[in-house]
């Protein structure tokens, strides 16, 4: 229903099966087992998950999901950063994980509101 007027209208986005899929797969991506990989190569196969997703669902009403799946994504690889090291993870860029993503250049998903 249309806020205020009562009205109907279709709204689609990505189905909470199809998001907890993604975040199973950036889940897997950023496993203990792959700490020894550079940060930069795991950021870079993150991003192309992100990026091929995001283009898919990037019609109707994504903004729910697309915040629900950077959430994860920035707790899984501020997770990943501190398993990297014996030591808690000391920021090097920035002053919040955002800004240390951001050094490494993760991708975050974002609407365009492209509406039909």
């Amino acid at each position: 229903r249309l806020f205020g007027t009562g009205g109907r209208y279709l709204h689609f986005g990505p189905s909470p099966k199809s998001v907890k899929r993604v975040c199973r797969e950036v889940h897997e991506l950023t496993h203990s087992r792959n700490v020894l990989l550079p940060v930069e190569t795991v950021v870079e196969r993150v991003n192309r998950l992100l990026k091929g997703w995001g283009a898919f669902y990037s019609v109707g009403y994504p903004s729910r999901a697309f915040r629900k799946v950077n959430h994860h994504v920035l707790k899984r690889m501020a997770r990943f950063l501190n398993r990297k090291s014996q030591r808690r993870c000391r920021l090097k860029f920035a002053d919040s994980y955002y800004g240390e993503m951001a050094h490494y250049g993760l991708y975050r998903l974002v609407t365009a509101r492209t509406r039909i």
